[in-house]
């Protein structure tokens, strides 16, 4: 399916309303991509929850945590609403838009058509700018900030392999030590980033257990302490920003695809 419900159910209305003449904003996949529900946005709702609205949707993420990694949840109607009220959170440029009205795979379809009415469409949004107004909201003006950390590592996965950009070498900063990662998906296929402690192991004894049978996980001995994930169904290129909370220690990061392949594996230390 190539449609957006709320269109797919009837594209003869959708045709009429982007015929009407109003000024209308799409505000479609290309900018809500940009403003994902992330653990980092969840952590500041839970410190500011001062009206229902803040505490029912943190109640939503609380019984929901799978969204808030995997890459498959956004803040899809939160930023239309946020776009009618304060437009400049998103960049847009002006289209001939069309619905496909005949039967098929593509009915309910918004396309770029020459015989199209030309509407704004929104192409890409502010993160920051949108979470500050929405949480702003949600707290019934009590200003309020997300804290959106930039990445200590990225991995980007091109569809057969993981690169890895970044630090590998932290300073303790008590118990544990967040260290924030990045997953870049060029592919269709699920990926993982997991987190494992192998202290009292040897970082060679590990790499030769992994590399014995390279379609399993890491070995029994190997203690999980970590996951981000982008889920299949995450739309090729898309982002994950997660977090991992490092203990002192030698941590062994771990890129798999959905077949459970282990494709790279970078040592962490943290200090302590």
């Amino acid at each position: 399916m190539t449609a957006e419900w709320n269109i797919w159910v009837d594209p003869r209305a959708a045709t009429e309303v982007l015929q009407s003449g109003m000024p209308i904003t799409l505000v479609g996949l290309d900018a809500t991509n940009d403003v994902p529900a992330t653990r980092f946005f969840y952590e500041t709702l839970e410190a500011h929850r001062e009206s229902p609205a803040a505490e029912l949707l943190y109640g939503y993420l609380t019984a929901n945590q799978g969204i808030l990694e995997g890459g498959t949840y956004f803040f899809w109607d939160p930023l239309a609403a946020v776009t009618l009220v304060q437009p400049d959170v998103v960049a847009t440029e002006r289209r001939p838009i069309a619905v496909v009205e005949s039967q098929g795979e593509d009915v309910g379809a918004t396309v770029e058509s020459d015989d199209g009415v030309e509407n704004e469409v929104a192409v890409g949004a502010d993160r920051s700018r949108f979470e500050k107004i929405f949480l702003t909201a949600l707290n019934d003006g009590t200003p309020v900030e997300a804290s959106i950390p930039e990445p200590n590592l990225t991995v980007t996965f091109d569809g057969s392999q993981c690169s890895f950009d970044g630090q590998t070498s932290f300073e303790g900063e008590g118990a544990t030590t967040r260290v924030v990662v990045e997953l870049v998906n060029q592919s269709e296929l699920g990926l993982s980033l997991v987190s494992g402690l192998h202290e009292g192991y040897s970082w060679d004894r590990l790499v030769y257990d992994v590399a014995r049978v390279d379609t399993a996980g890491p070995p029994a001995y190997w203690e999980l302490t970590g996951e981000v994930t982008i889920q299949p169904e995450t739309l090729s290129g898309g982002r994950v920003t997660g977090a991992f909370d490092l203990a002192p220690g030698s941590h062994a990061l771990a890129c798999a695809a959905s077949n459970s392949r282990v494709l790279l594996l970078t040592e962490v230390v943290v200090g302590g």
